[in-house]
C-alpha cells in the first residue's frame, strides 16, 4: 500500500510535448559573432515546399533571445519579404534596440541564399 504522499513517475511526454522538444532542436542557432547566428533550417515545418512562416519567425526569436535580459516576447511582428527554404542553411542578424528595466527591443532578419526572408 502506498501513501498518498508518493509520488508517481511522470507519464511519457504528450504529443505536443515532444513536438515541443523536436521544434526547440530545430529552432537551434549557431553563434558566429556579431550578433549573427547559424541555423540549419529543417523541412520537417514545410507547408507544400516552404517552411511554416511560425517556424521561420521561432528560428529568428532565437536570435533575437540573445539580446538582453528579457526572454519572453510580449509583442512580435514579423514580416516575410520571401519564402524561406526548408533543409537549407541560413543566418539570423540579430540588433539591439533599446533595453530598459522591464522590456528588450530587438531586431532580427533571417537570411538564406544571401536573400532576405523574414525580418521580426
Amino acid at each position: 500500500m502506498s501513501s498518498p504522499d508518493a509520488a508517481e513517475p511522470d507519464p511519457e511526454p504528450s504529443v505536443p510535448a515532444a513536438a515541443g522538444f523536436h521544434l526547440d532542436s530545430e529552432t537551434s542557432l549557431t553563434p558566429l559573432g556579431d550578433g549573427r547566428f547559424g541555423v540549419d533550417v529543417s523541412d520537417n515545418w514545410n507547408i507544400g515546399d516552404n517552411p511554416n512562416g511560425g517556424y521561420l519567425t521561432a528560428i529568428a526569436l532565437e536570435g533575437i533571445r540573445s539580446l538582453g535580459l528579457h526572454q519572453d516576447p510580449m509583442s512580435v511582428t514579423t514580416h516575410y519579404l520571401r519564402p524561406g527554404s526548408g533543409g537549407h542553411p541560413g543566418e539570423v542578424h540579430t540588433s539591439l534596440l533599446r533595453s530598459g528595466r522591464t522590456v528588450t527591443t530587438g531586431r532580427a532578419t533571417l537570411i538564406q541564399a544571401g536573400t532576405q526572408r523574414l525580418e521580426v
